[in-house]
């Protein structure tokens, strides 16, 4: 087909029609199979050829397996659109599964298979179960991934036919190839839940020589979930795969890896000495095949020496870059350096690191300056050799190198704040800002002004460091005169945050030198209305002043007690998660696959399947939803309504609640008036969207700029509650998700209005980064329809608050509505205001 030569036409499609229903093409087989080529390749091509369904449904009963293959292939692209037509190709089908030769019945059961329509599955049964016991080793492989073709579409049937079984008893096949595609679908149908006994895995085993690279893949992974009864057993094992630590094929290395490390965890000891078993063979990979294969291997690497940093620090030098190697090569081979780097080899890491400083590529010069940060706030023996390098980094005259070089000296001085008091001599003989013999670090920070630093990471580095340490930096004041003056030209907020707290602690250190210029840069960011946290914190700043002095000392220059351990440099969450995907595409993006693979294609049931199924159980709440809607905007209730006349129940009751509530708070809003000297009480409004059902008082606009002397006459807030924290490691079925969405009485429900479209895919990803976790998702006319759930953290014995949702966007509305279940009542409010929040934080609603 590659040689075929296609121009497309008008009419061409109505041409191949009257081409294929030609008597005299049907009779000759060479000019059929070229009119059948045409029509692929128009649809390889992306032109719609649907219109020739029927006529190329007839030429299934074609002898030449050429044109059968070709037909079968334009039969499974267009089922879906012509699910009734396709039911005409069933017999053929049928026909094929039981031809002589047995490359037509495996062809024929694969396309059977790929049809993937709900109308034939009562006709699919049958040839799955009887190509699991052809004779042939292709039909045999065809027909166990074809179990789990027939599972995605009917899986209640699967697991009552005893099918399972069926393929479970291929896991012990004469041919490898149909013992792999066996455990692969038995992986995907169980969801790598099943035990894995000790018979199958030394079947397993002893035959591995005899799979192909991929097979063995397969069959490594079904092993790494195995645990053996006992030590000696685990050794076995190790000892029986010591020689696929030496394939060639880097997948077989890695899967082995998984193997080993899952086998010893239980034993400290052996476990490290696994990783010094592993450190040869996986050098050898990283620069014995592709770059790609290496970049891969790096990322396990990485992963592994986050573990067993001591492992890899003796072999440092295969991390070095070389000047051909593509930058994410080089980036992952900086993450390494980091991680490998001990009081022995850091000398010769930093000095290799610098010479990445001038690369071509800025991505890769900025990790190196910040490595070089690290590496010296990491290592206490280099912090003073690292802030000499870093203060010769500011003269190379290159800005972004200068900015990462200002980040890099606030990771160091974060770690290590006595450097500013110890002398360094000029790295390369540069002048660092200072005179004579030597200049400080202090005296290099107090000359930042004449360099590059422009970008506001950098900005707001330089403002900590004078705000921390301005008492030893001679040239601080000016340095902040300066920037004070370029305030209302500063486009970032979080650089005028930066120096409103650097200026406010250096006033205390230093109040002759700071007071006049403290005063303007307060004048003006009180009344800066581009951003109203920095508005409100310079009030703060100036109320606490005007307060006590000597408490706003305590407060904002009280000593720190350096931790052990950094925020930055505690191991990842998913560090865990990480190790039991390994040798996955998990490792390459860092993240659990739960976090980045859809949930349609996932284990869970497909996303239209479980919203219809769901369709039922969500109506009652969808009758109380929408008479709750009637009386505002949102409402909780201890208990599910139950039809229509229960929600209108539910809706008085919650009325009349309200109107107490509102009673009770005029009269707070009176009591609170005439606290404050106003003229009357002010009506009540209440709270859009709110979960608890309360309504909120308006209160009078308070002057945060009017006279600071008079004590504040309202009463102190109420503590917040606790923050609820949910945990990551929740796992719903969708059976278990509708039982319990039908059985459970507490709910909860809210509205919130947005103004732009909105893709699920972003929603699914935002609210799956915070822990609350897609069950489906699916379109249903102009409406998202979406199907959460989530766990708090247990408290002590008692299991966490499972909680349920149904998110609608509706897109034709501009409205986004949640119902919220739980059994947990209490808990229910304090999930409902999270993902409202959460969601708003996604969808952008409107103000």
């Amino acid at each position: 087909m590659s040689n075929l030569s296609i121009e497309h036409k008008k009419g061409e499609v109505n041409e191949l029609k009257a081409s294929l229903r030609n008597p005299a093409v049907e009779r000759d087989p060479e000019k059929r199979r070229e009119v059948v080529k045409r029509v692929i390749a128009y649809m390889t091509l992306g032109i719609d050829v649907s219109r020739l369904f029927t006529e190329m449904i007839m030429a299934t009963s074609s002898k030449d397996l050429v044109v059968k293959k070709m037909v079968y292939l334009y039969i499974c692209n267009y089922a879906s659109t012509n699910p009734e037509l396709s039911l005409l190709a069933i017999n053929t089908l049928q026909k094929d599964c039981r031809d002589e030769d047995p490359i037509t019945r495996g062809l024929a059961l694969r396309s059977f298979c790929s049809l993937r329509l709900p109308n034939i599955v009562e006709y699919l049964q049958k040839p799955v179960e009887d190509g699991l016991v052809d004779p042939s080793a292709y039909v045999r492989k065809t027909a166990a991934m074809g179990c789990l073709k027939l599972h995605n579409l009917a899986p209640q049937l699967v697991l009552e036919s005893g099918l399972v079984g069926r393929v479970r008893q291929a896991l012990y096949d004469r041919d490898t190839a149909v013992i792999a595609s066996a455990i692969c679908a038995l992986e995907e149908i169980e969801g790598g839940t099943s035990k894995v006994e000790k018979q199958l895995v030394h079947h397993l085993l002893n035959r591995i020589r005899e799979f192909n690279e991929w097979a063995q893949v397969v069959v490594l992974g079904l092993v790494a979930r195995y645990s053996p009864a006992v030590p000696a057993e685990t050794f076995d094992i190790m000892n029986l795969l010591e020689e696929r630590l030496k394939h060639s094929n880097a997948a077989v290395v890695l899967a082995t890896t998984k193997v080993f490390l899952n086998l010893t965890q239980d034993f400290p000891t052996v476990h490290q000495q696994v990783y010094a078993r592993l450190r040869t063979p996986l050098a050898t990979l990283v620069h014995g095949g592709s770059v790609e294969q290496g970049y891969a291997t790096l990322k396990h690497i990485a992963l592994l020496a986050q573990r067993a940093p001591a492992v890899f620090a003796e072999e440092h030098k295969l991390f070095f870059a070389r000047f051909n190697e593509p930058s994410y090569v080089k980036l992952v081979k900086l993450e390494i350096l980091t991680a490998v780097a001990t009081a022995r080899n850091v000398g010769e890491i930093v000095g290799e690191v610098a010479e990445y400083v001038t690369d071509v590529d800025v991505a890769v010069s900025r990790a190196a300056v910040g490595v070089i940060g690290v590496l010296g706030a990491r290592v206490s023996s280099a912090a003073r050799t690292v802030a000499d390098q870093l203060v010769a980094l500011l003269n190379i005259g290159i800005p972004h190198v200068s900015s990462e070089a200002v980040v890099a000296i606030k990771t160091l001085l974060r770690r290590h704040p006595h450097l500013l008091a110890t002398q360094h001599a000029p790295a390369g003989g540069g002048s660092g800002g200072g005179s004579g013999g030597g200049s400080s670090l202090a005296a290099a920070i107090g000359s930042f002004t004449r360099f590059a630093v422009d970008e506001p990471a950098a900005r707001c580095s330089l403002l900590w460091m004078l705000g921390e340490h301005g008492e030893q930096i001679g040239e601080a004041p000016y340095v902040l005169e300066q920037m004070i003056g370029e305030y209302e030209d500063e486009p970032s907020a979080a650089v005028r945050l930066e120096l409103l707290s650097a200026t406010v602690k250096l006033l205390l250190k230093r109040p002759a030198e700071m007071q006049a210029m403290a005063g303007r840069l307060l004048e003006a960011a009180t009344a800066d209305t581009r951003s109203t946290e920095v508005h409100d914190r310079a009030i703060f700043y100036y109320r606490l002043l005007q307060h006590d002095v000597s408490a706003a000392k305590r407060v904002l220059t009280a000593p720190v007690q350096l931790p052990d351990v950094f925020v930055e440099e505690r191991a990842s969450e998913w560090q865990d998660k990480l190790f039991e995907e390994f040798n996955s595409l998990t490792v390459i993006y860092g993240m659990p696959s739960d976090r980045f693979v859809k949930p349609a294609l996932s284990a869970n049931a497909p996303a239209r399947k479980v919203a219809d199924e769901m369709a039922s159980a969500s109506g009652r709440a969808a009758r109380a939803q929408a008479g709750a809607a009637a009386q505002g905007n949102g409402s909780c209730t201890g208990r599910a309504a139950d039809g229509m006349g229960h929600a209108e129940e539910a809706a008085e009751e919650e009325e009349g609640e309200d109107e107490d509530e509102e009673e009770g708070e005029e009269e707070s809003d009176d009591d609170d008036d005439e606290g404050d000297g106003g003229d009357g009480a002010q009506p009540a409004t209440r709270a859009g969207g709110g979960c608890n059902g309360t309504a909120g008082a308006s209160a009078s606009l308070v002057d945060l700029l009017g006279d600071l002397s008079m004590p504040a006459a309202a009463p102190p807030p109420p503590l917040p509650p606790a923050r609820l924290v949910l945990t990551p490691a929740v796992v719903l079925d969708s059976a278990t998700f509708q039982a319990q969405w039908g059985a459970t009485g507490g709910s909860c429900s809210w509205s919130l209005p947005f103004a732009s479209a909105v893709e699920p895919q972003p929603v699914v990803a935002a609210l799956g980064a915070h822990d609350v976790k897609c069950m489906a998702f699916g379109t249903v006319g102009a409406a998202h329809k979406f199907y959460f759930y989530a766990q708090a953290q247990p408290l002590g014995a008692e299991p966490g608050a499972l909680f349920l949702v149904e998110l609608v966007l509706d897109m034709g509305a501009r409205a986004a509505r949640a119902t919220l279940k739980s059994a947990a009542v209490n808990a229910l409010p304090a999930f409902a205001e999270h993902l409202k929040r959460l969601v708003q934080q996604t969808i952008e609603p409107r103000l």
